[in-house]
């Protein structure tokens, strides 16, 4: 029953993650980092944060790696091919996917309704 918080500003492997209870990443937490920790893992505050980066299962699956400019520039060799359009061309599945992120409840959908301009989902708080 182990949590394991994250503090890296980038993706990084973490080939243990289904061995432990939970995986916060902190991200760049800041000077009040400790007091939101806090907050997070007492439950006082739901982890809102959803991740805004794909994360690989392991490394060699990243379609991009090479993210360090030299001179000053940064060429995109993928051209079209970023963000899940490279994932999805490489054909790989990420361990976490742009925008993963849970939380401490659980949700349960009461009605859906359709109109030919909206779609309304009912959700209830379980």
């Amino acid at each position: 029953r182990t949590v394991v918080v994250v503090n890296s500003g980038s993706p990084v492997e973490l080939p243990w993650r289904d061995e432990v209870a939970a995986v916060l990443l902190a991200w760049f937490p800041g000077q009040e980092a400790g007091h939101a920790l806090a907050d997070v893992l007492t439950g006082a505050y739901e982890p809102g944060g959803r991740l805004p980066t794909t994360w690989p299962a392991v490394l060699a699956d990243a379609p991009v790696t090479a993210t360090t400019p030299t001179n000053g520039e940064l060429p995109y060799t993928e051209g079209v091919f970023i963000g899940y359009r490279a994932w999805e061309k490489a054909g790989t599945v990420p361990a976490y996917a742009f925008g993963h992120g849970l939380g401490y409840t659980t949700w349960a959908y009461d009605t859906v309704t359709a109109t030919p301009d909206t779609v309304t989902v009912r959700v209830r708080n379980t």
